[in-house]
């Protein structure tokens, strides 16, 4: 067994070199042909100068100084920070920089991707699906381009699927030391991107039902796990309470989120979002005059102020971000497919298949009670539900869909071992409890 653990490692480190070749090319082919852009990363980009020159973590709009800010979380901006301070702030060297590494993030994501399939199924899993991962689409674009390539889009996707691997890894172990690993692990994925957020508390609570199952420490682990998680973000947390007079555990910015995405227009699920204060000069001078936190609790009260008159509207709405987190559209694909290039076309395909098989593997791990199915199912509902709410674009979803990846190719395996058995009368060896899964790794 440790051999062929020892081949399928090979084999990984191959995929991850090809994963990063084709993301550092595709990076490369995009700057030759369209060169760095004048302004790249907006408010990310902005914090991290102001950082590297000296500034303090602040100034997030371009046209004045704003003063500190809690607009995003520290730890994705610091490192691009770092970058700026040895490259120049937004150079075409900072651009290359910072996009490879976006590169790199994304191509890293091959591994937990493989433990994943290990753990649900087996090696040749876990080896398919980062396979996959290496050229889907998606996940090669979103290391690109002056937004996603200069965000914390792939470090988050990345942080995400880590998140998921080491709570499916360590449901089975009663090391102290694991679960502090595994509440640092969740510490920096929150200073990262919050949104991790929405599904931490249902896997510690499933977590502490398997620990209590088996009997084990069910609540010791799990609180030295969340001591962890407070203790990493407590800084950050106490920084925004010094500075603001206000507590903001993460970021200050839902109320301009939900804003943006419920007001009075009818253009506000449109991107990019022309009346958030970097893009409006009315609205950036308003938050200048009153601060950023009452800025943001006036537009969270404008936003629930318009929920609670247009309910018909907001359910409308509701409906189209759904549509666009899950198929990255929010027309009807009759009325565009037509003006669509092949490339265009074929990432929409390929996009709309791996949700159509990671929702099947989703149902193919409970119809055979895996309990693994539940983390996973976890991801898949929690995750996106807070774009539903505010405003919502296809990258959005890109943390969660590692774990898509997985299910998509535990579902097709399945498939093709139950063609292989009815059509051609061959059943390949398994172990496994429930005979139509693939015989899962073992630990």
């Amino acid at each position: 067994m440790k051999r062929n653990l020892n081949s399928s490692l090979v084999f990984l480190f191959l995929i991850i070199m090809v994963a990063f070749i084709i993301r550092a090319t595709c990076n490369r082919l995009d700057y030759m042909s369209e060169g760095a852009p004048d302004q790249y990363g907006y408010e990310a980009s902005q914090i991290a100068g102001s950082v590297a020159a000296g500034h303090g973590f602040g100034n997030p709009y371009p046209l004045v100084p704003t003063g500190p800010t809690a607009l995003m979380p520290p730890a994705y901006i610091y490192l691009l920070a770092a970058i700026y301070k040895e490259l120049g702030v937004q150079t075409d060297a900072s651009y290359i920089a910072a996009t490879t590494l976006s590169g790199l993030f994304s191509a890293l994501a091959c591994i937990p991707i493989f433990w994943l399939g290990r753990r649900v199924a087996n090696d040749a899993v876990g080896l398919c699906g980062a396979a996959f991962w290496a050229v889907f689409p998606s996940a090669v674009i979103l290391t690109t381009g002056p937004f996603a390539g200069v965000w914390d889009t792939a470090l988050s996707m990345l942080l995400a699927a880590s998140v998921l691997a080491a709570v499916v890894q360590i449901r089975d172990t009663d090391r102290t030391r694991a679960w502090i690993g595994l509440g640092l692990l969740c510490a920096l994925a929150l200073e990262v991107n919050p949104a991790i957020f929405s599904v931490l508390p249902f896997l510690f609570a499933w977590l502490v039902w398997q620990l209590y199952q088996r009997r084990s420490k069910w609540l010791r682990l799990p609180a030295a796990a969340v001591l962890m998680i407070v203790l990493g973000c407590a800084p950050w947390a106490l920084r925004n309470w010094v500075t603001f007079h206000h507590f903001i555990p993460f970021r200050s910015n839902f109320g301009l989120e939900l804003w943006l995405g419920n007001n009075q227009f009818e253009d506000h699920d449109l991107f990019p979002d022309w009346r958030s204060p970097y893009n409006s000069w009315p609205e950036q001078a308003r938050l200048t005059q009153i601060g950023e936190t009452a800025f943001m609790q006036q537009k969270k009260a404008a936003a629930i102020k318009y929920i609670e008159a247009h309910p018909r509207q907001t359910v409308r709405s509701i409906y189209t971000r759904f549509a666009v987190i899950w198929t990255g559209l929010d027309v009807r694909v009759s009325a565009v497919w037509g003006g669509m290039s092949a490339a265009t076309r074929t990432f929409y395909v390929i996009n709309l298949l791996l949700v159509i098989c990671g929702w099947s593997g989703m149902w193919v791990m409970f119809r055979h009670g895996s309990p693994l199915a539940w983390p996973f199912l976890i991801y898949l509902v929690f995750y996106p539900a807070v774009y539903y709410i505010t405003h919502a674009q296809l990258r959005y979803r890109h943390p969660i869909d590692p774990a898509l990846t997985v299910l998509s190719t535990f579902a097709v395996f399945c498939a093709a071992r139950a063609v292989s058995r009815r059509f051609l009368g061959v059943s390949p060896p398994s172990s496994s409890a429930a005979e139509a899964l693939p015989s899962p790794a073992a630990d």
